[in-house]
């Protein structure tokens, strides 16, 4: 429901050429007062995506890991538990942890996983004092 609308008004917004597109955009940042990253993060949890299974997260974990860095659930953390019921996360990645933690739900989905490897992905390259 939420993506066949945004799709309509991106439409909508597309007949006014270029002008058109970069004025949805806009809208698209001030709506909340979200910011680019947030409001496509949204986007993805509204496309029914799909759970991991028990087969798929192990091989994420083995990718993770062998990348040096953990996967842990949120709840074993206090800090975490409170930081993904406040902001209705599936996963996040915590660059202060030794090793670096991507902290997920127990049924967090695929393209949760993928978005937090790719943070782990720009922290491996750039170090963590640039990531930071």
């Amino acid at each position: 429901m939420f993506f066949r609308k945004l799709l309509q008004s991106f439409a909508r917004a597309c007949k006014n050429g270029f002008k058109g597109f970069i004025e949805w955009i806009r809208s698209l940042l001030k709506t909340e007062g979200k910011h680019l990253d947030e409001v496509l993060d949204d986007v993805g949890k509204n496309l029914d995506s799909i759970k991991l299974n028990k087969l798929d997260l192990d091989e994420w974990l083995k990718v993770i890991r062998k990348n040096g860095a953990d996967v842990k659930v949120y709840t074993q953390s206090k800090k975490m538990t409170k930081y993904f019921k406040q902001n209705n996360v599936g996963a996040s990645f915590d660059p202060w942890e030794i090793p670096p933690v991507i902290w997920i739900r127990k049924d967090v989905t695929d393209l949760e996983l993928f978005h937090e490897s790719m943070h782990l992905e720009d922290f491996m390259r750039r170090g963590k004092k640039k990531y930071i």
